[in-house]
């Protein structure tokens, strides 16, 4: 998902950042994302793995999974410290003429937290060039100032 994230009421984006659904602690991925990583040196082979993990059993319980998306920018990324900084964040995704406006706070997640350490992992089988120390950025949605248009 890429949705439009604007910090601060801004009327302009400050960047489209590829948001990542992620489960709750008690049943995060990394292990599995890590062990897929670490299986074979062949990027396609590490994305085919994923994919098919993803598409047969992933999704299929929605219990699992936290409130809190999370997105990767780049090491010291001054957006993700204005993020942080900011009041409010909002993620505006559009698809097929839906719009869902999440209102959010945006967090840093600690290195071995498990919403960071899904983040990454995950991250380094779809982009085999993340650059190491790269930002993980956490989104907690504010449900009651959030909508749907």
């Amino acid at each position: 998902m890429a949705p439009h994230l604007f910090l601060d009421g801004a009327a302009e984006a400050a960047a489209r950042p590829i948001v990542l659904l992620n489960r709750s602690a008690d049943f995060g991925m990394a292990p599995e994302f890590r062990q897929i990583h670490r299986r074979t040196q062949d990027p396609r082979e590490r994305r085919e793995a994923t994919i098919h993990m993803l598409a047969s059993t992933h999704y299929q319980r929605p219990e699992r999974f936290s409130d809190r998306l999370s997105a990767i920018f780049g090491p010291e990324s001054a957006l993700a410290r204005a993020a942080v900084r900011s009041r409010q964040c909002v993620l505006r995704f559009s698809e097929h003429g839906h719009c869902f406006i999440l209102a959010c706070r945006a967090l840093l997640p600690p290195p071995g937290d498990s919403l960071h350490e899904e983040t990454i992992w995950f991250g380094r089988i779809f982009n085999p060039e993340l650059p190491p120390f790269s930002t993980v950025l956490a989104f907690e949605p504010d449900w009651y100032a959030s909508r749907a248009e």
